[in-house]
């Protein structure tokens, strides 16, 4: 049978998951990460701080709903701890898996949504071509995904500026299968004895985090005053300008003076500082399969509305406009701010997945994020992540974009957001069936063949 099977890779884009809810939650999160990053685009044109238009853009929707939504990675982080362990606990051919052929598999996943952008960018040029740091050496730490532990003003492209979390990923898939292994397999722990291990791990990461934390930042000046242009140097944010014939707004020496976010994109970006989202959802996979095993023993309604309203009242809280001159909260409850937003999507999604003679089971919401609208959008996620950054700032900064800069960035945002969407999709629909799916049946096909040979 040939690799190439563009219908019926087609048709699958309408299949449902085995657990439908998650499609709906991964395709919410695909959908506010794209708006988000939209937003961002606008406020590069929107004079820095202390201007007035700094200030109209504060109080503006698209301000509060990218500080809502900034965090909608996090929900990708929890789907992916969740699955990877629930796929190990479950999997009764681990003792038969190498655990180097079972990465190296993960690894290639990667690979056809990197070849993706980096088709783009060779179709419609590098932004950064005119940087003189532009090397072979940086695209290499990319495609090596180590890209997240270098400096972020040499080697972070524009186009490849969302490569980081593959890299966070890629981490934490491989210690955090090592430990499942090792604790499942190797030493036969039960789900308990597993579950306060994660436990322990989950409170560690906010103990790294802490540590990891420079305290001379000042997180709100950070948080409401920061411009995108603070993310990179001047020579970076200079070439992207000068990619679309556009005058950059800053001279040099005022750039140098506000480029203070080294820091803050350390605590940002490494894996030992992001992966307790990931074990928030390693958590949920094994509470799941505990409950199955205990018939949903002593379960609490108490429990059930307490877990709910912590949940909401956590969502309330980030959804509340900051004050420019507000004083920093305590460093404990940023380092802890990652952990309790994880855990609130796990508790969430638990709230779908569990079995309906639960207390805990949500009808409505697990029919509303089993909509099979959300489907396609959900599986084209990935490449869609990669793609629609650059995609969009293309389509912006030329036609027939090129004049919603003119607007309002809450009238500008969800003029741009319709069009972006169903460009990046059309993109990674064709991608998905030509090149995705043959690419992985020919890794699956290879390693089945090399583990005949032996």
């Amino acid at each position: 049978m040939s690799i190439f099977q563009p219908k019926e890779d087609l048709k699958s884009l309408f299949q449902p998951n085995f657990f439908p809810p998650i499609d709906g939650l991964r395709a919410l999160a695909s959908l506010s990460i794209i708006y988000v990053h939209i937003c961002q685009i606008f406020v590069l044109f929107i004079p820095m701080y202390p201007a007035k238009e700094w200030f109209n853009y504060f109080y503006s929707n698209s301000f509060l709903f990218c500080m809502i939504f900034v965090n909608s990675l996090e929900i990708f982080f929890v789907i992916s701890g969740f699955l990877l362990t629930y796929s190990i606990l479950t999997n009764k051919n681990n003792n038969e898996n190498n655990f180097f052929i079972f990465i190296f598999k993960r690894l290639l996943r990667y690979y056809p949504g990197l070849i993706l952008i980096l088709f783009y960018m060779y179709l419609f040029g590098d932004l950064e071509l005119n940087n003189s740091k532009s090397t072979i050496s940086n695209y290499i730490v990319h495609l090596l995904f180590i890209v997240n532990y270098v400096r972020f003003d040499s080697s972070w492209f524009y186009s490849l500026r969302n490569n980081w979390s593959n890299c966070v990923d890629f981490h934490v898939y491989i210690i955090l299968t090592f430990i499942l292994r090792l604790l499942w397999i190797k030493y036969k722990l039960t789900l308990k004895q597993i579950m306060k291990i994660l436990i322990c791990l989950l409170l560690l990461s906010v103990v790294i985090s802490y540590y990891s934390f420079d305290s001379s930042i000042e997180i709100m000046k950070v948080g409401t005053r920061s411009h995108p242009f603070y993310q990179t140097n001047y020579e970076q944010s200079k070439s992207l300008f000068d990619f679309y014939n556009l005058t950059f707004p800053i001279n040099k020496s005022k750039f140098i003076d506000h480029y203070k976010l080294s820091s803050f994109v350390k605590f940002y970006s490494p894996t030992h500082v992001r992966y307790g989202s990931f074990i928030s959802g390693s958590i949920l996979a094994i509470k799941l399969l505990i409950n199955k095993n205990e018939n949903f023993i002593n379960e609490n309604r108490i429990k059930k509305y307490f877990y709910w309203i912590l949940s909401l009242f956590l969502f309330l809280i980030i959804s509340i406009r900051p004050n420019m001159n507000q004083p920093d909260p305590p460093i404990i409850l940023v380092c802890l701010i990652r952990q309790l937003i994880s855990m609130a999507i796990a508790y969430i999604l638990y709230t779908t997945l569990v079995d309906q003679k639960s207390i805990y089971y949500n009808k409505y919401l697990n029919q509303i994020l089993s909509s099979k609208f959300f489907i396609p959008i959900s599986k084209l996620s990935y490449l869609v992540y990669l793609i629609h950054l650059r995609l969009a700032t293309d389509l912006i900064n030329n036609e027939p974009l090129r004049r919603t800069k003119k607007y309002h960035i809450d009238i500008a945002s969800p003029i741009c957001f319709p069009f972006i969407l169903i460009i990046s999709q059309i993109i990674a629909v064709c991608w998905y069936c030509l090149v995705e799916q043959p690419f992985i049946r020919l890794t699956n096909r290879l390693f089945i063949k090399s583990k005949k040979n032996k």
